[in-house]
């Protein structure tokens, strides 16, 4: 989820259990971590089982967010989230290109989350979407000061329909082929891959 409002946490989180899997919580408003992380912490109780990661802040240093304020945020919440009982891993998430361009955000995540779509590059077709994706972990591997920190793709896909992108072409069939070639791309590391 990408935020705690309309009862999210709740709702989706019972979901989860019910089909036992696990949620990856997103914390929207980075000025507003009290609420949300109280909000996590009164829908969990004290099991936090179901809970795989708790990502602070979805693309802000894409849209302009300075990369110490994001990392501020995550250090906060990190610190809130342990005295709540919260173990697991605190990232945020932004696009592959904020995080190559500025990979002190990796720096502060417990592992280096980026949403990815190879359909926004113009010169990558259906059939090289894998590709695309293992080519850039490795151009973003490259900029990190951990060159061995974990990177998971938090998301991946292709549109169904609408307009083009150069070589990106929306369809059915295009959408299967993308992600058959993204699944086949992270075979053996389906958990580094969300969908």
């Amino acid at each position: 989820t990408y935020g705690v409002d309309c009862d999210t946490t709740t709702n989706v989180l019972s979901a989860a259990k019910s089909h036992g899997m696990k949620l990856f919580q997103g914390i929207f408003d980075i000025n507003d971590l009290d609420n949300s992380i109280s909000k996590i912490t009164q829908a969990v109780g004290s099991d936090w089982s179901h809970i795989h990661t708790i990502s602070v802040g979805n693309e802000l240093v894409q849209a302009g967010q300075s990369p110490a304020t994001v990392m501020a945020a995550v250090s906060k919440a990190r610190s809130m989230l342990r005295n709540a009982g919260y173990n697991g891993p605190v990232v945020t998430v932004d696009t592959l290109v904020a995080a190559i361009n500025h990979p002190e955000i990796c720096n502060e995540s417990d592992y280096c989350a980026v949403n990815s779509h190879p359909f926004f590059d113009p010169n990558t077709s259906a059939d090289q979407a894998g590709t695309f994706l293992t080519t850039q972990i490795g151009n973003l591997r490259n900029s990190l000061n951990d060159r061995n920190q974990h990177i998971v793709i938090t998301e991946a896909g292709w549109p169904s329909r609408g307009d083009s992108n150069g070589k990106a072409v929306p369809s059915k069939e295009n959408q299967a082929t993308a992600v058959s070639a993204i699944k086949s791309a992270f075979s053996g590391k389906e958990a580094d891959l969300t969908l």
